[in-house]
């Protein structure tokens, strides 16, 4: 058999994705109100890294037990109607917060998720939620 120099050697190719771990936090300033009473809650991201995050988004729709006051976000956008906060964009080690009243509407437990997702997978599985 002849010598072949064109299998002498093998390629292979990697894309090497980013990711952001991103972290949702949430609390409340009030964990046992009336009826009628307002409530506060912070609902904090924080973009870990190691790479920057796009389309931040969280979704915190609110539960018929709460009805909603009014928002303020340090960056992006709140939507009562979707519970919809879109973040955008976050740098790596970044954080964001939202803080939302509500008036408490009937007596009883008062379960209030968020869950944050983005374009970037996160390195560590799922994104965490509270």
């Amino acid at each position: 058999m002849a010598p072949n120099p064109s299998n002498n050697s093998a390629t292979d190719t990697a894309t090497v994705l980013q990711s952001a771990d991103l972290d949702v936090s949430k609390s409340v300033d009030n964990a046992a109100p009336l009826v009628g009473q307002q409530v506060n809650f912070t609902v904090g991201v924080t973009n870990h890294g190691p790479s920057n995050a796009t389309a931040v988004a969280v979704n915190d729709l609110l539960p018929t037990s709460l009805s909603f006051v009014n928002a303020t976000p340090s960056q992006g956008s709140y939507s009562a109607a979707t519970g919809q906060w879109t973040v955008g964009a976050m740098a790596a080690g970044a954080t964001a917060n939202l803080v939302f009243s509500a008036a408490v509407q009937q007596t009883g437990s008062i379960l209030n998720t968020a869950m944050v997702t983005a374009t970037e997978p996160d390195p560590k599985g799922t994104p965490r939620n509270k």
